[in-house]
């Protein structure tokens, strides 16, 4: 993980940045609609454990799951991301507000206006574990050796490294977690070098889309 990364990232200025807008930008909502349509495969409570790998400070991306997964699992390098999520679970003055994209998601998916109204609680109920990983290591949970029937990564490891063989060592590992048989959904920025959070710059690998579709084939997995 680079020094810079540790050192310069604050949760705060990533949230303000991209998340205190009414709605979801454009291409956030469409990744949403793609995931309740692979949902509308499956049955309720159709995946015993559930990870989002790589959370960073949001919790929104895991609200579509919360009827499919008995057992979720949230993870992220930084314990100041992990801390973020958790003040939000338990209410704390200083929480990012999620009301408003958390509208907009449920808005876009087959929720009726109960589960809308007690989300946190569904959540609160179902979230198993807050959990430290590294990409880069062997086993990218730190201290917890689990596989999952459905591994979530959105704009993770391309957004900690600018070297495109440490992506591609990163995302071996990360596909590891999911058991034989299971699902991974993954989303990056393609063909990008930087991103921004406030006035910083932060990596990335400038990968294309064949650069992520090999990355799944060389490692034994079927695209869906």
């Amino acid at each position: 993980m680079s020094h810079f990364l540790k050192e310069e990232w604050r949760p705060k200025d990533y949230l303000e940045h991209y998340y205190s807008s009414e709605k979801l930008v454009y291409d956030e909502a469409l990744i949403f609609k793609y995931i309740y349509r692979l949902l509308s495969r499956f049955k309720k409570d159709n995946f015993k454990d559930f990870l989002d790998f790589g959370s960073g400070p949001t919790i929104h991306r895991i609200v579509p799951f919360i009827n499919y997964a008995k057992n979720i699992y949230v993870s992220d390098y930084l314990p100041e991301n992990l801390q973020e999520i958790d003040l939000w679970l338990k209410d704390g003055g200083n929480a990012h507000n999620w009301e408003k994209q958390i509208g907009h998601i449920l808005k876009i998916g087959p929720f009726d206006q109960k589960k809308a109204g007690d989300i946190k609680s569904i959540l609160r109920e179902k979230i198993k574990g807050l959990l430290q990983c590294d990409a880069f290591k062997g086993n990218p949970l730190i201290g917890f050796k689990k596989k999952f029937d459905f591994v979530t990564s959105f704009y993770c490891i391309d957004s900690i490294t600018s070297s495109k063989n440490e992506w591609k060592r990163a995302a071996k590992n990360v596909l590891t977690l999911v058991k034989p048989g299971g699902w991974i959904m993954m989303s990056a920025l393609i063909n990008t070098e930087h991103y921004m959070v406030g006035k910083s710059l932060f990596p990335s690998p400038n990968i294309g889309k064949e650069d992520f579709l090999k990355v799944f084939t060389a490692n034994g997995f079927d695209l869906k």
